[in-house]
């Protein structure tokens, strides 16, 4: 049984409710546990040790890097996946649990005609950005008007137009600003960026050699051949603001599910929008985990409000 509670946390004031929260929905504090903290990166190195000071037994691993609790969870798997012989607990920053990749668009402006369209002077038989789930052009929403139907229900018609080649832009945006939105397909919110990374090999065709070339000399059992070739291949490319990474929440998401028998969100007013990548990771590891609390001390974010 899921249980959300709202705690108030004041790491300055020693108020410390959450790890008392957690010993509470357990029976008592030797129950082997896995818990993460997800907090503030200013807090990362306070609340290891607001924690040992409440249960000084506990295994508390600070993780700053997506490698390290990959690491921690692959051993884990290794060994036979054992209970923890006591309560563990993995504090993560809010930036290295949305720490992702570069995203970039998944499509790319087509245009389009047949001989006779060209010969005709007709219109082309692909013109704009189209979605790779639902094969349609990408709308632009002009208008939006909301009528009554014959049985008094409220229907919304909008007026749409295909997205031109210099609309999309090269930025993400949910919501129609300067430029149209650009993030969802109008037609099925399907995504129209995707993640990338820099690669090896320019394409699947370099791969295809260098895997030839391994299984031949696998055959011929020519080990250090086969040493040889793999050293001998490129170095992963660096590019600037496309870091080679992926997001720890991404990670816990796919790998990871009900891993955790309990999440604690510190801070938590600051995962408040939604369509924010904070937003999105605080959604994603309430989804695998057992158990959440949020906790905060700013309900309304300092404003009082009538």
């Amino acid at each position: 049984m899921r249980r959300n509670a709202p705690v108030r946390l004041g790491l300055g004031e020693k108020e410390v409710g959450s790890v008392i929260e957690i010993n509470k929905l357990f029976k008592t504090t030797d129950y082997p546990y896995l818990s993460t903290f997800m907090c503030p990166p200013s807090l990362t190195k306070k609340w290891p040790e607001e924690i040992l000071e409440i249960i000084p037994y506990a295994d508390v691993h600070v993780i700053e890097r997506t490698d390290q609790l990959i690491t921690f969870h692959r051993n884990w798997t290794n060994a036979g996946r054992p209970k923890p012989q006591k309560p563990t607990f993995f504090v993560i920053s809010f930036t290295t649990m949305r720490g992702d990749c570069a995203t970039v668009p998944a499509v790319h402006y087509e245009y389009r005609k047949t001989k006779v369209q060209e010969e005709e002077k007709e219109l082309p038989y692909r013109d704009g950005y189209y979605c790779p789930c639902c094969g349609k052009a990408h709308q632009v929403v002009e208008s939006k008007e909301t009528t009554i139907d014959e049985d008094g229900n409220e229907v919304e018609n909008q007026v749409k137009r295909t997205m031109q080649e210099h609309e999309f832009g090269e930025s993400r945006r949910l919501q129609n600003s300067k430029n149209p939105a650009n993030a969802f397909c109008s037609e099925c919110g399907e995504s129209l960026w995707t993640k990338k990374v820099p690669t090896r090999y320019e394409s699947i065709n370099g791969w295809l050699k260098h895997e030839k070339n391994v299984s031949h000399a696998l055959k011929d059992k020519n080990h250090k051949l086969v040493e040889q070739i793999q050293l001998s291949q490129p170095e992963v490319p660096k590019q600037q603001g496309n870091p080679r990474r992926i997001a720890t929440v991404e990670y816990i998401r796919r790998k990871m599910r009900w891993f955790f028998d309990i999440t604690v969100v510190d801070e938590i007013h600051q995962l408040k929008a939604g369509l924010s990548a904070q937003g999105n990771s605080l959604g994603s590891i309430a989804a695998v985990s057992k158990k959440v609390i949020g906790g905060t001390g700013t309900l309304f974010g300092g404003k009082v409000r009538p």
